[in-house]
């Protein structure tokens, strides 16, 4: 059983900084060094110097950054710029936000959620994490003892139950209210034991699937378990802070996260010709390859697969200069006994599973990396293979155009319904398979471990 509880958060006192849009920040794991700044000097009290410290503590040796971090959460709360409130409670949080220019709201229940192990059936992974990421989180926990953002968890509400309970308070004006990057934020705590109580009750029986921040979810396992507390739920490391949607919320949009391709070679200069026809050859293994030709046709045959529950994916290797299949390459398919071919605008082909793929999307990306990533390196005679990820079609094909990788692989999106069901089953995917846009904004509510 899931267990929640609320809590007395720390957020932004609007009294002192009328402007909250000013303060808050993307998440951590997705700000490149010009957004950091760019943050900062919106504010001298943005929440990206708690997430990630100042960027001048980065090159500064004698700082410790995470010590840093905790000296400004104490003094911001010292200052009055941050405020703690009086009552334990849960939080509406709400997200408007635009994507492929239509209008959605997403609503999330900010709680803490006892910390379990994956193994108890209580809440799930749905994709592999990143070692690294994990030590750096553990190292700022440890030193501010405090939950700066909130893992991102999705439960079944098929009766909308939690859902009516939540949008009965949207009713009444909000503790915060925000723009940031164009995206509404509003925030509510529910303070009512009564209306706790039926939240409590309604996703008891749930099983949490971690949408965003599985990172953060194995950190606070650790430190839980390192702090002695895994079998004392009164401690405050035994509770992590999440924010819960449901699957059937209208607002959830995913993004497919595409897979670009650098290849290095030992001396030798990639051959566009010899990667294109190995990369088939690869494939065509466990795909149907098929000419695509300009990118708007192979994203509208993608969606025309997937619309048929047939597994399928793309693969983009730049424009078209010619005669880049070699004689005596292909033996078979459309470029049989071809020595050129026109390709049209671009050089791109669809990748249908043979056996259909069935109607798992998530299918895809395993195939994907089992079948083609994992083999390429080897079949190429290539030094290494680095595979780098983007949300954006245009950046992909951007960066193939511009040389900087030798193909891009693009990726459906996976359904939400999917992605709880792939967790349900103990499943996993890549690290990397999905995209909940827009992430949750950081700095909305915070929870000091203290209680």
């Amino acid at each position: 059983m899931a267990e929640l509880r609320p809590f007395r958060g720390v957020h932004f006192n609007p009294q002192s900084l009328p402007d909250l849009g000013r303060v808050l920040a993307p998440p951590y794991d997705v700000l490149s060094p010009q957004d950091r700044a760019d943050l900062e000097a919106r504010s001298p009290y943005n929440v990206v110097r708690l997430l990630l410290g100042e960027l001048a503590w980065d090159h500064s040796p004698s700082v410790d950054k995470y010590q840093e971090c905790a000296r400004l959460w104490r003094e911001w709360q010292d200052q009055g710029v941050m405020v703690r409130d009086d009552k334990p409670a849960f939080y509406l949080y709400r997200q408007r936000f635009l994507s492929e220019g239509d209008s959605y709201t997403r609503l999330g229940l900010i709680a803490l959620v006892k910390l379990e192990p994956y193994s108890a059936g209580v809440v799930l992974p749905h994709e592999q994490t990143f070692p690294k990421a994990k030590e750096d989180r553990y190292r700022l926990l440890s030193a501010c003892g405090a939950n700066f953002d909130s893992i991102y968890g999705l439960y079944d509400d098929p009766e909308g139950k939690v859902r009516s309970a939540l949008t009965a308070m949207e009713k009444s004006a909000p503790v915060l209210k925000a723009s940031l990057d164009g995206q509404e934020q509003a925030l509510w705590p529910i303070t009512d034991p009564a209306v706790q109580e039926v939240l409590s009750r309604e996703l008891a029986d749930t099983v949490i699937t971690i949408a965003d921040g599985h990172h953060r979810y194995e950190t606070a396992l650790k430190y839980r378990d390192d702090q002695g507390a895994a079998d004392d739920p009164t401690r405050p490391e035994a509770w992590v802070m999440m924010t819960l949607s449901s699957i059937q919320d209208p607002g959830l949009v995913v993004l497919p996260t595409h897979r670009l391709v650098e290849v290095t070679y030992d001396g030798r200069e990639p051959n566009l010709a010899q990667t294109i026809a190995t990369v088939r050859e690869v494939a065509n293994k466990r795909f149907d390859v098929q000419e695509a030709g300009p990118v708007p046709h192979l994203l509208s045959r993608m969606c025309e697969y997937a619309r048929r529950g047939q597994g399928a994916l793309g693969v983009y290797f730049g424009e078209s200069t010619g005669e880049v299949i070699p004689p005596g390459h292909q033996t078979e398919g459309p470029f049989a006994n071809s020595t050129s071919h026109d390709f049209g605008d671009s050089l791109s082909f669809v990748l249908r599973c043979k056996d259909g793929g069935g109607e798992a999307r998530a299918t895809d990306i395993l195939r994907l990396h089992r079948e083609i990533l994992d083999k390429l390196q080897d079949a190429l005679g290539a030094v290494r293979i680095t595979v780098t990820y983007t949300h954006s079609v245009g950046e992909a094909v951007g960066q193939v155009r511009a040389g900087n990788c030798q193909m891009a692989f693009l990726l459906n999106p996976v359904p939400v319904e999917e992605v709880y069901r792939t967790a349900q089953a103990g499943k996993k995917m890549p690290e990397k398979s999905t995209y909940f846009y827009p992430k949750l904004t950081s700095g909305v509510v915070l929870r000091p471990l203290d209680e």
